[in-house]
């Protein structure tokens, strides 16, 4: 018997390399990373001319049987798989989070029309889809009561044998953290990821832990005014800004840190969250989105509105042990043997 052939629309490279990893030896499935352009490349001109380009070519393949599962990860491509279901192309399409319009407005005009133009393609989209799945429970409710789109959960996964606590002596002794209480946030600088609420957090731990350090790493279109928060409330020497992090050195970041903070209140699944606690961190997370589901004690969670009476948890064996089992949980492994069984279900 033949190997299924399956065709995975590239999503983020964490993403991209669990699922090669796990398929790449799969004797039942013949899996294909797609390479479609990326829209950070420049120029943004040349980009959408080989993205037009692109969509045709992937159209004719999906079109003419190339593939007997087409994973559609966004709605830019899964127009193309759309058409080609037309022509007898059978495609499941997982969508990481629920959109949020209105705050992706905040992120420029250029990120606005393609927020918007996604959004509007999403609609089309899960019309023809084979499965349609999102990454909590929280997303599925939000797409359901947002855009009347009926998702199964498959939470996304984390690839713990490459974030794990590492040794980081030559971080701490550049930045003089040996005497510190760090705390670590990693998120991008935009709306949605609510990166005010992270210094506001912070400051309030600063209250009980006067050495108390802050790792944030992220750059958006929130910088500027983030880094303004920062100065208006005294914490420039408290609070280390770095724009980007290579993945590879990230666990060593992490490693420096005690805790784990997020500011989002809508986050669809929290992987940086599960990266950090994979390394030692302890989170302190907002009481909403989809944290509740994936951390489940209240100990990790705050109200934004009662900061003040909030307390986080001392380090300790039984915190984690009990952090590792929800990491081991949300393993890739388990993620993707869901998505094995999707494949060969509908392909055969």
């Amino acid at each position: 018997m033949r190997k299924i052939r399956v065709a995975f629309d590239p999503h983020l490279a964490n993403i991209n390399q669990a699922y090669q990893a796990y398929f790449s030896k799969d004797e039942d499935i013949e899996w294909t990373l797609l390479s479609k352009p990326r829209w950070s490349e420049k120029p943004k001109l040349l980009v959408a001319i080989r993205a037009i380009f692109f969509l045709m070519k992937t159209f004719w393949e999906f079109a003419s049987g190339k593939y007997d599962i087409i994973h559609i990860n966004g709605a830019n491509l899964g127009i193309a798989a759309y058409f080609a279901s037309f022509f007898g192309a059978r495609y499941i399409y997982t969508i990481h989070g629920s959109p949020h319009p209105d705050l992706e407005r905040g992120e420029g005009c250029f990120k606005s029309f393609l927020a918007a133009f996604g959004l509007f393609l999403m609609k089309f989209v899960v019309r023809r889809a084979a499965g349609i799945y999102t990454i909590s429970r929280f997303s599925k409710m939000e797409l359901k009561r947002d855009f009347g789109v009926d998702a199964d959960v498959i939470y996304n996964g984390i690839n713990a044998g490459k974030m794990h606590r590492a040794l980081c002596d030559s971080l701490r002794r550049k930045y003089q953290l040996e005497s510190k209480e760090v705390f670590i946030s990693v998120g991008r600088m935009i709306p949605i990821k609510q990166p005010f609420d992270v210094v506001s957090v912070f400051s309030n731990l600063k209250t009980m832990h006067p050495n108390a350090y802050l790792i944030f790493i992220g750059d958006g279109v929130l910088w500027d005014e983030t880094v303004q928060r920062v100065h208006e409330q005294n914490l420039d020497s408290d609070v280390l800004f770095l724009k980007s992090v290579p993945f590879d050195e990230m666990r060593e970041w992490y490693s420096c840190a005690s805790y784990f903070i997020s500011g989002c209140e809508m986050e669809g699944f929290g992987l940086a969250a599960l990266e950090a606690a994979s390394c030692g961190c302890i989170p302190i997370l907002p009481n909403s989105g989809s944290f509740p589901e994936i951390f489940v004690r209240p100990e990790f969670l705050y109200d934004k509105k009662k900061l003040a009476q909030y307390v986080p948890p001392k380090p300790s064996e039984e915190l984690s042990s009990y952090l590792s089992s929800v990491v081991k949980r949300f393993s890739w492994d388990n993620a993707l043997q869901d998505y094995r069984d999707v494949y060969l279900k509908l392909a055969r």
